[in-house]
């Protein structure tokens, strides 16, 4: 992953935007999760 500094540094730019990406992934890794059950 040698590209997450530089998207880290661009969404900390943004205002945090990349801390909603990581909040969607996690739902989406629980909902799969979920569905797999």
């Amino acid at each position: 992953m040698p590209q997450a500094p530089a998207i880290w540094r661009v969404n900390h730019r943004e205002g945090g935007i990349y801390r909603v990406e990581l909040m969607a992934r996690r739902r989406s890794v629980v909902l799969s999760l979920a569905r797999k059950r």
